[in-house]
């Protein structure tokens, strides 16, 4: 059959290569790097276009690599000195000599893209790191299958294109038709129908292929409930994500007195409330504090409504330490994760000095004015020390030079000037 064709084999060298895309994915996930650079600043859309901008670059020299190998090969040369006497020499020959090997890079580039955004779909899916390796080439694996199909109208190859693997292997086998007849594939051909296809349909297909996968891994991150900060599954048609999308601020809510201030205006009145200091209570008429008033946070799961954090007030002041005590469960870390911007509240307001938390975090000023320590490791084994401060200061919004030097800074302060430039996986 076809999928045990030499150009099936070819369809099929695609998942391995998709394969470490899908995989650091999953790892950024289970290792929550991804959930500490959005507490630290990272939008979704940059984390997205990082990972695109990453698979293009591990795509190009295998799919270079392909082409060369396609187009080139080892023949053996034989010219007749004399009558029994032949002097031979292997060279490297033309082997696709009438096509253009331009094409067949881009295919290939575009088949293993196609692949590795069919395999993203997969991550938001699950919650183990090692499931989604198992499932997400199970998944390209058989879906490979639809090549014993093999249709014969053009109709139904291109439902079967929406397969990245499927319409890599009909135009790799449509240009080796071309390269057959004479013809090859050129610009001109490959716009060519032979047996119901084109060249071009397929290039075609695939790039609908990739943007159709990444929507689809957009959605299904958004909205899967493994991980933090899921959206309900109709968030498309909520105007707060249009806003959100387009960077228009909701208007901030009606300000609320917190229990503190109702405290305060009533004498003191209450055992569970301390009464703010004269000078405390300047601050606050000042605006430099960060008050929460109403703070509430509720998720769906399972069709059943979890309140995670109910009417928080709270004003925190200059120079002190605050602290959130609870048994687990209690929405400290959501509370946290409200105030950091990882995830929006369901209702309630808070104010950084004086301005409103949510307009703060969503520009890169405001985010400086905001410092975290996450409680798990964001950290990556491949690179150096130096690289995660650079990368932490670019999330401050520090340029490269600036970034580096506070690095190199940073890193003297606490006694790892001498390692700047190792990996962290060898600590």
């Amino acid at each position: 059959g076809l999928l045990l064709s030499p150009v099936g084999m070819v369809a099929m060298g695609s998942i391995v290569l998709a394969f470490p895309v899908v995989s650091r994915v999953l790892r950024e996930k289970e290792h929550q790097l991804r959930d500490g650079m959005r507490m630290m600043g990272l939008s979704d859309f940059a984390y997205y276009l990082s990972q695109l901008i990453w698979a293009m670059i591990w795509f190009i020299i295998p799919s270079a690599a392909v082409t060369m190998m396609l187009y080139l090969s080892w023949t053996k040369h034989c010219d007749e000195l004399s009558p029994g006497e032949w002097d031979c020499a292997h060279r490297i020959g033309v082997l696709l000599g009438q096509s253009n090997g331009f094409w067949f890079f881009v295919l290939w580039f575009l088949g293993c893209l196609g692949q590795a955004c069919l395999g993203l779909c997969v991550v938001p899916l699950v919650g183990r790191a090692r499931t989604g390796r198992v499932l997400a080439p199970c998944l390209m694996y058989f879906l490979l299958f639809l090549l014993e199909l093999d249709p014969k109208t053009h109709a139904e190859r291109t439902r079967f294109c929406l397969v990245p693997a499927v319409a890599l292997m009909y135009g790799m086998r449509h240009a080796l038709v071309l390269e057959g007849s004479g013809l090859g594939l050129t610009w001109t051909t490959m716009h060519f129908e032979v047996d119901n296809w084109a060249f071009s349909t397929s290039l075609w297909m695939l790039v609908i292929d990739i943007i159709l996968y990444l929507c689809l891994f957009f959605y299904l991150d958004q909205v899967a409930p493994h991980g933090i900060g899921h959206r309900p599954v109709y968030f498309l048609l909520t105007p707060d994500f249009w806003r959100e999308a387009f960077g228009v601020q909701p208007a901030a809510p009606e300000e609320k007195v917190g229990l503190a201030d109702q405290g305060a205006a009533s004498g003191g009145a209450g055992p569970s409330f301390e009464v703010p200091s004269e000078a405390l209570q300047q601050m606050s008429h000042q605006s430099k504090t960060l008050e929460v008033c109403g703070l509430r946070k509720q998720f769906t799961i399972q069709g059943r409504t979890v309140l995670a954090v109910d009417g928080v007030d709270m004003t925190m002041y200059p120079g002190e330490i605050y602290v959130l005590l609870g048994h687990n469960g209690a929405g400290k870390t959501t509370t946290i994760n409200c105030l950091t911007g990882l995830v929006a509240p369901t209702s309630g307001s808070a104010t950084l000095f004086g301005i409103d938390l949510r307009k703060t975090l969503s520009t890169m000023d405001g985010r400086k004015l905001i410092g975290i320590c996450p409680q798990h490791n964001v950290l990556w084994d491949e690179l150096s020390c130096l690289e995660h401060c650079m990368i932490f200061g670019a999330f401050r919004g520090l340029s490269r030079p600036a970034a580096r030097a506070c690095a190199l800074a940073i890193l003297q302060q606490t006694g790892l000037g001498g390692k700047a430039n190792a990996s962290v996986g060898t600590l």
